[in-house]
């Protein structure tokens, strides 16, 4: 596949309207820090331009401007981006419409389903 067929279909799943089953809310998926000092909902997000997760780099949200993991994972950031899964699946980030719109799990390719 050319990149350009790649972008072609991320940019078509990007305006699905999906069922999504975020695996990060009920930290089914554990969150991530990034090479860059900054924690991502999970290791799918990690990637060089966190597309669709820009809120949650902001530079009090970076691991060096913290206390603990907690006050980056409770902060209102992460509240707002919890919410657009849950709420507003439309408007989620491509990578989570990707990698969360089945509730069957990915752990060994089975046919497990997650817990809701």
């Amino acid at each position: 596949m050319t990149d350009n067929n790649w972008i072609d279909r991320d940019n078509e799943i990007a305006k699905l309207e999906v069922k999504l089953y975020p695996r990060c809310v009920k930290f089914e998926k554990e969150p991530t820090l990034s090479a860059t000092g900054y924690i991502v909902p999970c290791c799918w997000a990690d990637s060089s331009t966190f597309e669709g997760m820009e809120s949650l780099m902001k530079p009090h949200l970076h691991i060096d401007n913290v206390d603990s993991v907690e006050d980056i994972i409770l902060s209102e950031e992460w509240d707002e981006f919890f919410d657009v899964l849950t709420n507003q699946p439309k408007d989620a980030p491509l990578i989570c419409k990707k990698y969360c719109c089945t509730d069957k799990s990915f752990k060994n390719r089975g046919d497990y389903e997650i817990n809701r």
